[in-house]
């Protein structure tokens, strides 16, 4: 396939093209230079495509309405003519992040207060889309879909590709389904979706953050109806709690995690802002159970770090992790700068007694 645009043209005397940065069924995304605002994602909408304008529009037109944080943002919608006839356009905001699944697949399992805080994030955008006159269902929650921008010590989470989304049907609730079969809920397999669908699909995100795991068994199969028949099946019961999978899962994160991944859709978060509302909850616990460390206690924990320090100290191998570890001693606990302080500045000088 000859993709629709060359890096390094410029369109419509504003957009610079840099880079290509994915291509799925229906469009191409790249990245371009903006003359005035800078860095942007545009997708470009393929000449395979038999969607009408309008069905091209669409996302562009559900995240105008969705002004929120934790939902990319979209800044116009257009056409422009390449060298196969015109093309239908959307430039949005560059996550220059990545995507959560690109970030997943080099540290699959993340630290509980750090999976936490990422689906708060993901809830909070997708209850922006619950919360509309009727709710907006996304249909394909994912990590593929889920993008991060900021640097590595503040990522922050936003949820991307509203292509599939709907609005429901304020008397049947429900839509025909069209999901990523992997994360796809029970219901979906079975041709409709709530609101409830986007938490199972958020809740199957949640369980791979804290576990580093998928929550259900691999499926056999050589053609795509097995495939959406063996995955039905694994959705008949609820995983394994996250807490029997990995070591340090307080059960309490079972809990909400499972209420997101209950088969039966009655039994579920209603909306991704009964998940977050959950979420918060699990935060707000944890602070009250963590007891401040009085002097004594943070002074003797302190003492115990820098005595382990002093043993790595002995081999020049580990004595980077020595010096790091004694640094971090030092700071907890100022008055053992008066035993360990010259000991330190050896190490570092590179002096090893």
């Amino acid at each position: 396939m000859i993709q629709t645009l060359t890096v390094g043209s410029t369109l419509r005397d504003t957009y610079t093209v840099l880079e290509k940065l994915g291509e799925g069924a229906f469009s191409e995304v790249f990245l371009v230079r903006h003359r005035f605002l800078g860095l942007q994602a545009m997708k470009v909408f393929k000449s395979s495509s038999q969607s009408p304008t309008s069905d091209q529009f669409k996302e562009a037109f559900i995240l105008s309405k969705l002004a929120h944080p934790n939902i990319v943002r979209i800044f116009e919608a257009n056409k422009i003519g390449v060298t196969s006839g015109e093309r239908s356009y959307v430039t949005m905001e560059h996550a220059a992040g990545g995507t959560l699944h690109s970030f997943l697949s080099s540290q699959p399992r993340l630290r509980p207060d750090i999976s936490v805080r990422f689906q708060k994030q993901i809830c909070a955008g997708l209850s922006a889309a619950h919360s509309q006159k009727p709710a907006i269902i996304h249909r394909d929650v994912k990590p593929q879909n889920i993008l991060l921008t900021g640097d590595s010590s503040d990522l922050c989470v936003k949820v991307a590709d509203f292509g599939l989304a709907k609005n429901i049907d304020p008397q049947l609730r429900m839509v025909s389904a069209a999901g990523t079969l992997l994360y796809m809920p029970p219901e979906g397999f079975h041709h409709y979706e709530t609101p409830a669908s986007d938490v199972y699909s958020a809740g199957i995100i949640f369980y791979q953050m804290l576990t580093g795991k998928f929550p259900f068994p691999a499926v056999d199969y050589t053609t795509e109806q097995e495939f959406r028949l063996g995955l039905a099946k694994t959705r008949t019961l609820v995983p394994t709690p996250p807490s029997q999978i990995s070591v340090g899962i307080d059960k309490r994160y079972d809990d909400v995690c499972l209420n997101a991944l209950q088969p039966d859709v009655r039994k579920r978060f209603q909306s991704a802002s009964d998940f977050l509302s959950a979420l918060e909850t699990l935060d707000k616990d944890s602070i009250a159970s963590q007891k401040p460390l009085d002097s004594d206690e943070r002074t003797r924990a302190a003492s115990k770090k820098a005595q382990k320090a002093m043993e790595m100290g002995g081999q020049y191998a580990e004595l980077s992790a020595a010096i790091q570890l004694l640094e971090e001693a030092l700071q907890e606990a100022p008055s053992l700068t008066r035993q360990y302080g010259e000991v330190l500045a050896q190490w570092k000088s590179g002096v090893v007694l």
